[in-house]
């Protein structure tokens, strides 16, 4: 059978594509990195939903949008103005279906301006009618102890402590398959269960992301050449440039009572919870996890005024010091980068993936800092007061037992992208171009978190639903489609 479009994968950005372009007139994959040089050569674990829906079906759901400045600063990157803070907004509104603010008394809390957002469309995103019962006080604790509330983190300024609204409705998740996929037209076909091994060319033009490109001969010669894989296309920025957000918890116990999360080590309790949920929605499946405090902070001394800092390129700290830019929530700004290479020409072996966590000197300062504050809040009176014992945490405020734990305990939380980035002519490490074709080859494009000249300050679930969008319009635009519906 022919068709007009071939879209592989069904991650946010894919199924978006997807449906849009058809509406025009999971379970997690495991892979593990490599053992990481500055963590002790400890592998992290860098699982991905595999599925419809891709790892919309697995990740945290939290939905933030990350700050106007990001997409500024991808435009001025790829030269476009199509890609600013303006057009973004636009094309979130497009997908975002945001529900009210159920509580009045929450109000005071979370309360999503209007004109940032659009409460019609297909992704639903929601804060519970029931919050659990210390979200509050965590709040104040913060406000007191010096971190600003922010009323709406998705409002282009995300500086402050905010309740994070999940991607879902009624404790349910929104999956990019239930908001795009599950009424697909008769002119969409989906296939599961069918692993893309490699992209057919005529010459340089398909018939038919890093990982996919790299097996069909798109990449680095010197790469390719010894996995024996006959060579395509030179750009040898496909599976570089790979960025992530390192996470890493502190983790203290509470007084009995003071928290219900510890009740779910009891099966019983879980298995009633389980059939009230199923019976009426209600209970502790429709509160507990369903939302979240969530702060993304900046100005500390101790990072702009320190060596590393300093020895960044100018225009990095430029962009570092833009007023809505986060140096951490957690850890969010990171410089450094790594690649995603294969193993062999086997499209069925994971890819080597290397984060290069914390290569970067700048990015051990911003993380030191970021937990020496975030220590200092956990032990703070207000908090101490209710704890009984540490579970994680430093040995002391110093910078050799905070980086110890660091190298002990880090993780992902899940955010790689940019293996296959955007960018200008004449960029040598870019691989796509500013409508999303990958150079030197025709009837090709790549549209999923790779793309991302850098990657943006948020949790970046929404960040796969606005490429998708933007794809979209610029696959419509490009050939005369409708996209009224």
């Amino acid at each position: 059978m022919k068709y007009d479009f071939i879209v592989v994968g069904s991650g946010p950005a894919s199924s978006v594509i997807a449906s849009r372009l058809a509406h025009s007139p999971s379970a997690p994959q495991g892979y593990q990195t490599i053992p990481q040089k500055h963590l002790l050569n400890r592998q992290i674990n860098y699982s991905a939903g595999k599925g419809l829906g891709g790892s919309s079906c697995i990740n945290f759901a939290f939905y933030t949008r990350g700050p106007n400045a990001d997409w500024d600063e991808w435009s001025n990157i790829v030269g476009d103005d199509f890609f600013n803070a303006r057009n973004a907004e636009k094309m979130f509104k497009r997908f975002e279906g945001f529900e009210l603010v159920p509580t009045k008394e929450h109000l005071k809390y979370v309360n999503p301006f209007s004109e940032h957002h659009s409460f019609l469309g297909p992704v639903k995103i929601s804060v519970p009618k029931v919050w659990e019962r210390n979200m509050e006080a965590v709040i104040k604790v913060a406000e007191d102890f010096g971190l600003p509330s922010n009323l709406d983190i998705n409002s282009g300024n995300p500086i402050g402590n905010g309740v994070d609204p999940a991607t879902g409705s009624m404790a349910k998740r929104t999956t990019a398959a239930t908001a795009y996929l599950s009424k697909p037209p008769n002119n969409l076909t989906i296939m599961t269960h069918a692993l893309a091994t490699k992209i057919i060319f005529e010459g340089k033009k398909t018939i038919g992301t890093p990982k996919l490109l790299l097996l069909s001969g798109i990449g680095a010669k010197e790469e390719l050449s010894a996995h024996g894989i006959p060579h395509v296309v030179d750009l040898p920025g496909v599976g570089k440039n790979l960025q992530d957000h390192p996470h890493i918890p502190l983790t203290v116990q509470l007084t009995d009572g003071k928290h219900d999360r510890a009740r779910w080590a009891d099966a019983e309790v879980i298995k009633a919870s389980r059939a009230k949920f199923e019976k009426d929605g209600s209970g502790s499946l429709s509160i507990l996890y369903n939302t979240v405090v969530v702060g993304f902070f900046r100005d500390i001394d101790a990072v702009y005024n320190s060596k590393e800092f300093a020895d960044l390129p100018i225009d990095v700290q430029r962009f570092i010091k833009t007023p809505t830019i986060p140096t951490w929530e957690q850890a969010v700004l990171c410089p450094t980068r790594g690649t995603a290479t294969l193993a062999s020409s086997n499209p069925t072996d994971p890819p080597l993936i290397d984060p290069a966590f914390f290569s970067h000197p700048f990015d051990r300062r911003s993380f030191i800092e970021a937990i020496r504050i975030s220590y200092a809040l956990l032990t703070c009176p207000a908090n101490a007061k209710d704890t009984t014992a540490t579970y994680m945490a430093p040995k002391s405020t110093s910078d050799d037992d905070i980086w110890t734990y660091i190298q002990e305990n880090v993780v992902s939380t899940f955010h790689p992208g940019g293996t296959a980035k955007m960018g200008k002519d004449g960029d040598g490490m870019a691989v796509v171009d500013a409508r999303f074709r990958v150079m030197g080859v025709e009837g090709l494009r790549v549209a999923d978190l790779s793309v991302v000249p850098l990657l943006p300050n948020c949790h970046t679930v929404s960040t796969g639903y606005l490429i998708g969008e933007l794809a979209a319009e610029r696959l419509v635009r490009e050939y005369g489609l409708d996209l009224s519906e």
